[in-house]
């Protein structure tokens, strides 16, 4: 017998026929039982508070789009068909995709006509440290079944002393109104807007009721004008004086009277402002004697007033033999200083510049300008 006739044969066989139908029957009974055992989701959401059914199973209590840190966030499916028991996984992450909660557990004792299955918790700051949009998914005997986002927003609260504090204020504001209506009640207008008048506002209507503290404040005003007008008046007038010694005592053939003359002069000017002005008398001493020295306190006064007018050589002559002049005077590493400055700025002598501030730092490795000094020299081109 041939092999297409032994197949056709089976095949046509009315026992294999038979064994072949109960197969594709059972098949079919499996596949539709297999069905019927799959849950099928209804529905699915955000819930921020969570009860219990007749059944005891948890169900969403409201449906919710957005949160505040410090309510309850609950990402929920609905079935239809759920299985008695089943293993529910949750994972929630971070706007960043960091894992911020990752957690399971078992299903059990189940309502198979309405089911609901749960992701979240309470929303802390350790599962949720900072605002932004987390996303809940949830996996059901290792399957994931839903995913859904949410932002959460972290509440801007008041302390408990803000609270109590504005309490009182409002209080306080309260018993004020109730006495401001009773006082307008009783015909007591001045004193109810006296009220909510401020302590500067009493103090100028007071002043304004009383006359004699009007004129002492009037007094008191003019005194003061008077005084500054006659403060003014003394400068002038030393300055004055001042001009007349100097320009008398250097019309003498014995300019030391005129030197002295000068050094007071350059003072008032230099405490007046008036630094060109001085420059002009510190000039004028030193065309008369080259060594001719100012006050110590007014040396870099002079030097600042000459190096604005462009003039380094009087800067160089303001602080030449400060040093040997006054040994140990406090202003040395200042006047150190502005002479390094002269010398690398005005005069272009930078190596004289370095010389004098190596031995600014060398002398004074404590003093505030010697750091100064330091960064000065490595800014200085070599």
């Amino acid at each position: 017998m041939s092999s297409t006739a032994s197949c056709q044969g089976i095949v046509t066989s009315p026992g294999a026929a038979g064994v072949f139908a109960g197969i594709l029957a059972f098949a079919s009974l499996l596949s539709a039982s297999l069905a019927a055992a799959a849950p099928i989701k209804v529905d699915e959401g955000f819930a921020s508070r969570i009860v219990e059914d007749e059944t005891k199973n948890p169900k969403p209590l409201d449906s919710v789009t957005s949160i505040n840190a410090g309510q309850g966030v609950y990402y929920w499916i609905k079935w239809k068909g759920y299985p008695d028991k089943a293993t529910v996984r949750c994972v929630i992450t971070d706007s960043d995709g960091d894992v911020a909660f990752d957690d399971s557990y078992d299903d059990e004792d189940n309502n198979p006509v309405a089911q609901y299955t749960l992701c979240g918790g309470e929303t802390d700051a350790r599962d949720f440290p900072s605002s932004g949009r987390y996303t809940f998914v949830q996996y059901l005997d290792g399957d994931k079944v839903g995913e859904q986002s949410i932002n959460i927003e972290r509440a801007w609260r008041i302390s408990r002393y803000k609270k109590m504090k504005w309490t009182f204020a409002a209080i306080i504001f309260a018993a004020m109104a109730a006495l401001w209506v009773y006082r307008k009640m009783r015909g007591d207008h001045a004193g109810a807007s006296d009220l909510f008048k401020t302590k500067s506002q009493r103090r100028a209507d007071s002043l304004a009721n009383d006359p004699v503290v009007i004129g002492a404040r009037l007094n008191a005003g003019a005194g003061a004008v008077e005084t500054a007008a006659a403060k003014v008046s003394n400068e002038d007038a030393a300055l004055s004086d001042a001009q007349r010694k100097f320009q008398s005592a250097m019309a003498l053939s014995d300019k030391s009277m005129g030197l002295e003359a000068g050094k007071r002069y350059v003072a008032l000017l230099l405490k007046a402002r008036r630094g060109p002005e001085a420059l002009g008398v510190f000039k004028a001493c030193l065309a008369a004697d080259p060594n001719f020295r100012v006050a110590p306190e007014d040396v870099l006064p002079l030097a600042k007033a000459a190096r604005g007018a462009g003039d380094s050589n009087a800067a160089v002559a303001a602080v030449r033999g400060f040093d040997k002049a006054n040994p140990g005077h406090a202003l040395l590493p200042e006047v150190y200083f502005m002479s390094a400055q002269i010398m690398a700025e005005d005069l272009k002598n930078t190596a004289m510049a370095r010389k004098v501030l190596d031995h600014l730092v060398a002398k004074y490795p404590g003093h505030h300008l010697a750091a100064e000094a330091r960064r000065y020299l490595l800014a200085l081109p070599a």
